[in-house]
């Protein structure tokens, strides 16, 4: 069983720039080192699985993560500025309905260790990421990709064996 930590435990080896802001912090869990940049809005929601983001992760500044429907974010991993997170929808089959009326549903997100999220990218309800994966710059992702077929893009430094790296979009 992981062990999960809160916000607040061993807060000196985490980083949160000003501007950031955090609602709902009880739902939220942060690995060992780990950096927020400036101007993050983060909401671990009130109630659900919340948000929780492993040791030695980076989120660039200005992100936008609603954890409603839980999202998992795996070691060593990169978030860059402007990427968004939304776990939350709107049911559409009632269409005689406005929108903002509509049942609210809850899909989580999973992004694996080792993974790199490109600077503005969207992440919507379902996305799923394996271990390694690239998504690049400006993307929009809202299904699982944690199936996706593997190639070997290049070799990490001081390995003896080739890295696998996944380039999902």
């Amino acid at each position: 069983m992981v062990q999960r930590k809160s916000l607040g435990e061993g807060i000196h080896r985490k980083v949160v720039e000003r501007g950031t802001r955090i609602f709902n912090s009880a739902n939220i869990s942060l690995g060992e080192s780990v950096y927020i940049g400036h101007g993050c809005f983060i909401d671990g929601y009130h109630e659900g699985p919340g948000l929780e983001i492993g040791d030695n992760c980076w989120i660039g500044p200005g992100c936008y993560i609603h954890a409603a429907g839980g999202i998992k974010i795996g070691k060593n991993t990169g978030i860059g500025p402007h990427v968004k997170m939304l776990t939350s929808y709107h049911d559409m089959h009632q269409t005689r309905k406005p929108v903002i009326e509509n049942e609210l549903k809850f899909e989580g997100i999973e992004i694996g260790g080792d993974c790199d999220i490109g600077m503005g990218v969207m992440l919507l309800p379902g996305a799923k990421f394996g271990r390694g994966c690239i998504v690049e710059a400006g993307a929009i992702v809202r299904e699982d990709l944690s199936g996706c077929e593997a190639r070997i893009i290049k070799m990490k430094d001081g390995r003896a064996e080739p890295h696998e790296v996944r380039r999902v979009i």
